[in-house]
C-alpha cells in the first residue's frame, strides 16, 4: 500500500511498498521524477 504523510509542514512524503522497490531494482538514495501521463495518472521515473 502506498501512503502519503505528512512529517513537517509544507512538505509531503510518499511511502512505497518494498516487493515494488526490489523489482524496479531501485536503492537507498535513487532519485525519481515524478509525472503524469494522459489519464492523469501519477507516473515515477528513475534519474540516469
Amino acid at each position: 500500500m502506498v501512503k502519503i504523510q505528512n512529517p513537517k509542514p509544507g512538505q509531503f512524503s510518499i511511502t512505497l511498498p518494498l516487493g515494488i522497490i526490489k523489482m524496479k531494482k531501485w536503492k537507498k538514495g535513487t532519485e525519481l521524477f515524478p509525472t503524469l501521463n494522459e489519464k492523469g495518472e501519477v507516473i515515477l521515473k528513475q534519474i540516469e
